[in-house]
């Protein structure tokens, strides 16, 4: 069979509307398909991070708690009171905290640790309070070079129960008893021919020194 001219044209105009369509369908489809794909990665990433801020904001929430329930449990305060010989020492420490002391009549150590409180060379605790039987600018000395190397800050250091006796607090990296390195904080307050040394080896304690031992400590000068 054999198609007249005008046949032959008017095939044309219809195929070429019909390849028209049959692309912007494919395109189209395309389309659905890669907005389709999309939106399913879309939400799977927005559900895994959702999960994953839930899971933040409990685990926020829960430390949170914890550190509450911490602080609650320090409360109230006990009162430590030292002999009169070596000074009537007096502060408030939580309730929590056990102590272990030794003392003579010339001098006096003090450590403090939650619980039970185990002596050794190798531990570190979050409060030591010393009466040292050497005087107080000899005990400064002994820090300078630390400081001189960047490794301490010293600043001026008044007690707010005793404004009168102005000493030094060093705050940074220190030289533990075993050759280790710490940080803490350490303050060496004048007392007549003897030293006074507050300290905590925990930077994590330093809330406990700040608030707590320090508003508190007393001391006959």
């Amino acid at each position: 069979m054999r198609l007249a001219k005008n046949e032959v044209g008017a095939l044309n105009i219809l195929l070429a509307p019909l390849i028209i369509a049959s692309l912007l369908f494919l395109a189209t489809f395309g389309f659905a398909f890669w907005a389709y794909a999309g939106m399913k990665d879309y939400k799977v990433n927005v559900d895994q991070k959702v999960d994953t801020a839930v899971k933040i904001a409990v685990a926020k929430n829960s430390t949170e708690k914890d550190n509450e329930f911490l602080e609650m449990e320090k409360q109230p305060t006990l009162t430590y009171r030292g002999s009169a010989v070596l000074g009537s020492i007096t502060f408030q420490y939580p309730k929590t905290w056990s102590g272990y002391q030794k003392e003579t009549d010339k001098d006096m150590s003090l450590i403090m640790q939650q619980r039970i409180v185990e002596e050794s060379a190798k531990s570190l605790y979050p409060l030591r309070v010393e009466v040292l039987n050497t005087a107080y600018d000899t005990n400064v000395k002994t820090y300078e070079s630390f400081v001189k190397s960047g490794k301490l800050t010293a600043s001026p250091f008044r007690l707010q129960n005793l404004p009168i006796i102005l000493g030094t607090r060093f705050d940074g990296e220190f030289t533990s008893v075993n050759g280790g390195v710490i940080k803490g904080t350490v303050i060496l307050l004048p007392q007549r021919e003897k030293t006074i040394k507050i300290s905590t080896e925990y930077v994590e304690n330093l809330g406990d020194l700040n608030n707590i031992i320090l508003p508190s400590f007393s001391f006959t000068p």
